[in-house]
């Protein structure tokens, strides 16, 4: 009897211990600050597709380069960017106007944003 609770734990430990496994992440990326602007804020929403693509928002003040694409605010602006799975930029957009993401959500090729955003707003080009 005791050899069946024994057995009986451990495969209750053993699927346990696979289900925690599977939430542990494949992949892991660590990027650095696009340029030393001290105006540019990135502790903002930011969303993983199911591919891999990174899109991030933040907000900034002053004149910034997201991989080959040059940002410049109108008062505090926000942006979002689009990254590869490695990182690497793909486009960029300003909200020039005074603006600020609190949300994202991407949807096959579609990216709702949320905020709080001035009367006037324009998004820049891509």
């Amino acid at each position: 009897m005791k050899k069946h609770y024994l057995l009986l734990l451990a495969a209750s430990l053993l699927q346990l211990s696979a289900r925690a496994q599977m939430l542990k992440p494949t992949w892991e990326i660590t990027t650095e600050a696009h340029q030393d602007v001290s105006g540019m804020k990135i502790n903002a929403p930011v969303s993983i597709t199911d591919d891999g693509s990174i899109y991030q928002t933040g907000t900034f003040d002053q004149e910034i380069t997201i991989g080959e694409t040059t940002l410049e605010p109108v008062a505090t602006s926000a942006f979002l960017a689009k990254y590869t799975t490695s990182g690497t930029p793909v486009w960029a957009i300003a909200l020039e106007g005074a603006a600020t993401i609190t949300a994202i959500d991407v949807e096959d090729s579609y990216v709702a944003i949320a905020g709080v955003f001035a009367e006037e707003v324009t998004f820049g080009s891509t």
